[in-house]
């Protein structure tokens, strides 16, 4: 008899050990729901910076191709140059800023 056979017919006349198993498998099932889930918004959340990092480098590209400073473009947007500089190195600003630098370069900001 194989080892699983034997397994097998040890659970037939062991309920509890067999109510214990299916608990145990119940178990793995929900955590492993659980981590693909986790691995689905860790792999949403990259895309999302990534869309981010492109819009800032677009930003500052499009200043440039305008000829415009950084304290210029920062007047224009009504943000302070520390913003539009902390947004050109790919630091965190806030999407209200980066759609406030992106309107006084004429630019618009979509997300979809």
């Amino acid at each position: 008899m194989s080892n699983l056979a034997a397994a097998a017919c040890a659970l037939k006349s062991k309920p509890q050990e067999k109510s214990n198993l299916t608990s145990i498998a119940e178990a793995i099932e929900i955590k492993t729901r659980e981590l693909l889930a986790q691995k689905e918004r860790d792999e949403r959340e990259k895309r999302i910076c990534a869309s981010v990092d492109s819009i800032k480098a677009s930003l500052k590209a499009e200043r440039k191709n305008q000829g415009l400073t950084q304290r210029e473009l920062a007047r224009r947007a009504g943000v302070s140059q520390g913003t539009v500089t902390r947004a050109e190195s790919q630091l965190w600003v806030s999407l209200t800023r980066l759609m406030k630098i992106a309107a006084a370069l004429g630019k618009e900001v979509k997300i979809i």
